[in-house]
């Protein structure tokens, strides 16, 4: 019988020992239990003298209890130099069993059974020691990220503007360099049907007015000579006549010289007929 309690105790011992959370002054941890009990000890080593130590519990939202912030409940108390260790036990309504001490406010439990705890103060060398607790760590879930791509809706506008300005643009030269070209082609093309047709342009030359002019007027030297075969059989006493009539025909006043043989053959039917 007495080796099984000792065995008892051992189990109980290494239980205690595996399932051991340590903490200090600003430490706050979320922790379940074992049991309906929590089992919490706060270790003087030092042997520290009516100093106070403060253990906060989470509570509601607007709760307002002394030494702690708002949204806790406070367990504190002294140390005393003649006791190495201060213990509680807790039960799962958030009150202290089997102690004269209380806890200022309720204490909140989670869903899962756990509780929310801070060590606010403690005595100079001293720790909290939760017996039968294990930490409670969360589980992150992790999402792979998504990127997204934005595409620059204002930059794509701005680009087709330009687009269809330089469209534009080129459209317009196109147009502007084929009218140039077909009025330079117009142009030169009309001065030469106006030659094949006959027509004289009017810029022509002095030597395309004199070639028509000589075209167009009988030859002087026929008429010279013909002028000179009619003095001839022109009697004496009428040559003077004739002198006169010629040098008045010497400077026509029009460019075509007419022919003399008119005026001769009137004179030359009269002075015939005054000789007979």
């Amino acid at each position: 019988m007495y080796h099984l309690f000792a065995f008892v105790l051992l189990m109980v011992t290494i239980q205690d020992s595996l399932t051991l959370v340590m903490l200090g002054v600003g430490d706050e941890v979320t922790v379940t239990f074992t049991g309906n009990l929590l089992r919490l000890h706060v270790l003087n080593p030092k042997r520290r003298h009516r100093e106070r130590f403060t253990v906060c519990f989470k509570s509601h939202p607007n709760n307002i209890a002394e030494y702690c912030p708002r949204g806790y409940a406070t367990l504190y108390y002294w140390s005393w130099e003649n006791l190495p260790a201060s213990q509680y036990r807790i039960n799962r309504r958030g009150k202290l069993d089997g102690s004269t001490d209380e806890i200022e406010g309720d204490v909140v439990f989670n869903d899962d059974g756990s509780v929310t705890l801070r060590v606010q103060e403690l005595p100079y060398g001293c720790s909290v020691k939760l017996l039968n607790a294990e930490k409670v760590i969360p589980t992150t879930t992790t999402e792979k990220p998504t990127t997204t791509v934005t595409v620059p809706e204002v930059k794509t506008l701005n680009n087709t503007v330009y687009y269809v300005i330089g469209g534009l643009a080129v459209l317009l030269v196109v147009i502007v360099g084929t009218a140039a070209i077909w009025i330079c082609y117009s142009r030169k093309s009309k001065p030469e049907k106006e030659v094949k047709g006959g027509l004289v342009p009017a810029n022509g030359s002095d030597d395309n007015n004199i070639s028509r002019l000589t075209s167009t007027s009988p030859p002087r030297t026929s008429n010279n000579l013909k002028r000179a075969t009619t003095i001839k059989k022109i009697p004496r006493s009428s040559r003077s006549i004739v002198k006169k009539s010629s040098q008045n025909c010497a400077k026509p006043k029009s460019s075509v010289v007419q022919p003399l043989s008119i005026h001769l053959s009137s004179n030359y039917g009269n002075n015939t007929a005054s000789a007979k």
